[in-house]
């Protein structure tokens, strides 16, 4: 979680389109895989309780922000947020 943190912060000063071009896609199976393994620990493990119900919801989030981001660049609607 940190080397994924420090690549995008070491990232955030760059051209936008090469910036983009790796780290969204990453951050999106990232995000995919840890909501994938918080379902399988809720159903199959039975663990249960605040904390794994915030994650879930925090990477379910971001998982569909890093979507949205790569299906605006692939229609073209990059907008530079500074």
């Amino acid at each position: 979680m940190l080397s994924i943190g420090l690549s995008c912060w070491l990232e955030r000063n760059r051209n936008q389109s090469g910036s983009r071009v790796g780290i969204v896609p990453a951050l999106t199976v990232y995000n995919a895989a840890i909501v994938a393994l918080m379902i399988y620990a809720a159903v199959v493990d039975g663990m249960n309780g605040v904390g794994i119900w915030l994650a879930f919801g925090l990477h379910t989030l971001l998982l569909i922000w890093c979507a949205a981001c790569l299906r605006a660049d692939s229609r073209g609607d990059v907008r530079v947020v500074r």
